[in-house]
């Protein structure tokens, strides 16, 4: 089993703890990115493809693939779902925890909300024709 955690506002050293859990300076995304072309991260911004190639597991079973990136999650999945062959990488994934961020609507004109829901709501159609089903759902008000 092995842990591995891709945080993109934490900087951290990449290093290994123990044998099954591994913190690296790889930050998910879509495309892919270098940091030396960018002053967004002090890490590397890859595709969920590429990093389960750089780590060698593109044919390993993921438990949970829990994601909070920060308004980057439609862009990863738009992505995903883009083609079948790309969208096959979420085959050996059981989970998927995914907290949804909608703030840029807040100010935004009825017409680009809509738009937008319209995307949000294509990717969770997405995930539930791979067979993906919502377990939980809660308000984050904190922010509001």
């Amino acid at each position: 089993m092995a842990l591995c955690r891709f945080a993109p506002k934490e900087p951290i050293k990449e290093k290994k703890r123990k044998v099954i859990i591994t913190l690296s300076r790889m930050n998910l995304t879509s495309p892919d990115r270098d940091p030396a072309k960018t002053v967004e991260t002090n890490g590397f911004l890859r595709t969920l493809h590429t990093i389960r190639d750089i780590l060698g597991h593109q044919h390993r079973v993921i438990d949970i693939l829990k994601l909070d990136i920060e308004f980057t999650e439609w862009q990863v999945f738009n992505d995903i779902f883009s083609s079948p062959q790309k969208a096959k990488m979420l085959d050996g994934v059981k989970q998927i925890a995914l907290e949804i961020h909608l703030d840029d609507f807040k100010n935004a004109s009825a017409a680009e909300r809509v738009a937008g829901g319209m995307k949000a709501e294509k990717v969770l159609q997405n995930l539930q024709d791979r067979g993906f089903h919502m377990a939980h759902t809660e308000l984050n008000t904190a922010f509001q």
